[in-house]
């Protein structure tokens, strides 16, 4: 599963955010009720569609295939509809954006794996490469001179004209929030075999350390921002009751239990914030900020589904094959 966020911005960073409190309550881990994914858009079973991301209701963005072409589509609070075939020899793995004039897709060029980036810039594609190195990742966009891509152990930053890198920790995670907020998650080795989660935030000139409750990790974090008062990190422990929510309100802290029977079918595991104080679980449970509600139906199609808030709304799009999906209002 892809987790796809748009950008974010602050000033006057602290050094280290102070851990406030970690809060976890049984009931946190309730199902209490069911919400309804529906299909707003198909194409025929033997097409797809790859990567969902949206800037807000009037501006979200996929990828349809048929065969070997490939076009960028748009939604514009109403319908979608198409814009422009992709580059020739592009296939793409996943696209963010941060406005309808700076839009980018990710994936293969010719062939060869992981080595596009190419920018809608509202009239026309202008391809770069991917910096050498980089694999599998997640990406963050702010602007058009302000792109994040972590892979492996590394996070590269885009300035409008070439990758500048810097190392991180193993499994290192990128995302970011309307407004600027760039958040930075892995784990870091402590004794044994095991690892510990560690967050970053960027201040505009550096990163800043995080102070995060203490979490033992089996798997590699994820994080999802809507704001700086509203970032999500998804973290995976031993047992068989694994997974974990990170909620950062602003002043501490709070872990949410994931239930067990919705991560039965969840291989590909991802957070995805909306609205506020709000989050899902993959395609399968959404957290509303007192109660968990069970998708109906339950989107699971290994790496192939994808989810975006929707920023400005409690509501979220989400691709599966050749299908889209909303949850929520727009």
């Amino acid at each position: 599963m892809r987790r796809l966020a748009a950008r974010a911005g602050a000033a006057g960073l602290a050094a280290t955010l102070t851990l406030i409190g970690a809060a976890a309550s049984a009931d946190a881990a309730t199902q209490t009720g069911t919400t309804t994914w529906r299909v707003v858009h198909k194409v025929s079973v033997a097409d797809s569609f790859t990567g969902i991301a949206a800037t807000g209701p009037r501006h979200a963005w996929t990828i349809f295939s048929r065969g070997a072409v490939r076009s960028l589509l748009s939604f514009n609070g109403h319908r979608w509809q198409t814009v422009r075939a992709l580059p020739s020899g592009l296939v793409p793995e996943f696209l963010a954006a941060s406005a309808p004039d700076n839009i980018w897709v990710f994936g293969a060029m010719n062939g060869v794996e992981w080595t596009a980036a190419s920018r809608w810039n509202g009239t026309s594609w202008q391809q770069d490469n991917l910096p050498a190195g980089a694999g599998y990742g997640t990406v963050a966009v702010v602007s058009a001179s302000e792109v994040w891509y972590a892979s492996g152990s590394s996070v590269w930053r885009w300035n409008g004209s070439s990758w500048l890198s810097s190392s991180s920790e193993p499994d290192v995670s990128v995302a970011s929030a309307p407004g600027g907020q760039v958040w930075q998650v892995g784990r870091s080795p402590a004794a044994g075999r095991h690892s510990v989660l560690v967050a970053r935030r960027w201040s505009g000139n550096a990163w800043h350390s995080v102070r995060v409750p203490h979490t033992v990790l089996t798997a590699a974090p994820q994080v999802s921002v809507a704001s700086g008062r509203d970032v999500w990190i998804l973290v995976t422990e031993r047992g068989s009751d694994p997974y974990r929510l990170l909620h950062w309100h602003g002043r501490g802290w709070q872990t949410i239990r994931v239930p067990a029977q919705m991560t039965t079918e969840s291989q590909f595991a991802a957070v995805t914030a909306v609205g506020r104080d709000g989050a899902w679980f993959s395609g399968t449970g959404l957290w509303t900020g007192r109660k968990w509600l069970a998708a109906q139906p339950p989107l699971y199609d290994g790496g192939d589904t994808s989810i975006t808030g929707v920023p400005g709304t409690s509501a979220a799009f989400a691709t599966v094959a050749y299908r889209i999906f909303q949850n929520g209002k727009l």
